[in-house]
């Protein structure tokens, strides 16, 4: 692992994901996924495996690359607005947001998810105050893995590529971070597991939440998977 004996609060800039490292929200997006299939009678089991694997992307992406209809994206987004109230925050990952604004960080959303059930969620969790920056794939031509969201929360936030990390569950949140040069920290708690993990070299892993909350406060450096 790079840096691996630099401490997890030395960092400027904190960008997150969003699905699977602060809100869980697989069961609803496996529920709207399955939505989709019944609602154009379709008898198949959904690619939940291969729909996860791409997490970060934007949903229109996935959707392509999946070779699934196009148009059932707006079915998707209207099951999942619909049922918003399935989603929950991930346990201590609000302490630890709190905690690094407290100390006066600056804190990022990069998303793949829209803009505006992004906001929905931020309001949502009253976590909206606490994000200096939120890109969706509505603001930039390119979502991840490509790493122009995180190039432009940089420039944006006027944070060197050293001072800044990327946290996330997903291989393509680490490929965005590896490409724009930043430390990136891999979290186990999401929809992402150790097959994504084998395919990446993330700076930090972390298994659980509270291991996260822990290193904030600088009481370890790394934790390994």
């Amino acid at each position: 692992m790079k840096n691996a004996q630099r401490m997890i609060n030395s960092y400027e800039l904190y960008i997150f994901d969003f699905d699977g490292t602060i809100i869980d929200s697989s069961l609803l997006m496996k529920e709207s996924l399955d939505y989709c299939y019944k609602k154009a009678g379709l008898e198949e089991i959904p690619p939940y495996q291969e729909f996860f694997s791409m997490m970060g992307d934007s949903l229109e992406n996935i959707f392509n690359r999946l070779t699934i209809p196009r148009e059932w994206v707006s079915v998707y987004k209207e099951y999942a607005t619909n049922n918003i109230q399935k989603i929950t925050l991930f346990d201590d990952v609000c302490d630890v947001l709190h905690i690094l604004k407290e100390r006066n960080k600056k804190l990022a959303l990069f998303t793949g998810k829209d803009r505006k059930r992004t906001l929905e969620l931020l309001d949502k969790f009253g976590l909206t105050e606490l994000f200096n920056e939120v890109i969706t794939p509505d603001e930039i031509r390119h979502p991840k893995p490509h790493p122009e969201g995180i190039q432009l929360l940089t420039t944006k936030l006027n944070v060197s590529t050293d001072s800044t990390i990327m946290i996330g569950d997903s291989f393509f949140d680490m490929q965005s971070a590896s490409d724009a040069q930043v430390d990136n920290l891999f979290v186990l708690w999401g929809t992402g597991n150790q097959t994504d993990l084998a395919k990446c070299s993330p700076t930090f892993v972390f298994q659980t939440p509270r291991q996260l909350r822990e290193a904030v406060m600088g009481k370890r450096a790394v934790f390994n998977a």
